[in-house]
C-alpha cells in the first residue's frame, strides 16, 4: 500500500484526528504515515483496515420514529 492509498483509505474514515485516536496514535504520527516520511509496515496497514471493518456510522435518526 503506497502513502496515497493509505490516506484515501483513512478519508473514508474520518479526519486524522479521530482516525488517529481509534488507532491509538498521535495524529503527528498518521501525518508522516501519509506523507511517506515513515515506512508503512503491514501492521499499520492492518489496522487501519481493521477499523474500516470495525467502524460503523449511526444513522441520524432511529428507526421507527416518525415526526408528526
Amino acid at each position: 500500500m503506497t502513502p496515497q492509498q493509505y490516506q484515501a483509505k483513512r478519508r473514508l474514515l474520518g479526519s486524522q484526528k479521530s482516525v488517529a485516536r481509534s488507532l491509538g496514535i498521535g495524529s503527528r504520527t498518521l501525518q508522516r504515515r501519509e506523507a511517506g516520511d515513515v515506512s508503512l509496515l503491514p501492521e499499520n496497514i492492518l489496522a487501519l483496515n481493521g477499523l474500516a471493518v470495525t467502524q460503523v456510522r449511526r444513522p441520524n435518526k432511529k428507526p421507527g420514529r416518525k415526526k408528526k
